[in-house]
């Protein structure tokens, strides 16, 4: 027997909402130690089974403060405001902060250059 429901594909849609301290240009730029607020809204329709997850590079450039690495979506219709604090752990120059949401093959990505600068010695 053939199922004849109608099937629409997952759709996925991601947007940064807020970035704090906010990008200077494309890029995100800090010292070691500093932190970071990253709030994202993910719209999903016809989903189940759909997560967001932050991804932070290996090795990890930042310490989650707050907010967890991978959150799973309900699988109603609805708009999730997802957010993250975030402390620089690691020098690095040309890496970035990627959020990935995924369900059922759909994925949508959003990457942020990113330069983390050695913590200033404030010792003179």
């Amino acid at each position: 027997m053939r199922d004849s429901s109608p099937r629409e594909g997952c759709r996925l849609a991601l947007r940064i909402q807020a970035l704090d301290p906010p990008a200077e240009g494309a890029s995100l730029v800090l010292s070691v130690g500093e932190a970071q607020t990253l709030e994202v809204s993910v719209t999903s329709t016809n989903c189940q089974d759909c997560r967001v997850d932050l991804l932070v590079g290996e090795p990890p450039a930042f310490e989650i403060v707050s907010g967890t690495q991978s959150v799973r979506l309900s699988p109603a219709e609805s708009t999730h405001k997802i957010a993250w604090e975030l402390r620089a752990r690691t020098a690095i120059d040309g890496g970035s902060l990627e959020v990935v949401a995924t369900c059922r093959g759909s994925r949508r990505q959003v990457m942020i250059p990113l330069r983390i600068h050695p913590a200033l010695d404030t010792e003179a």
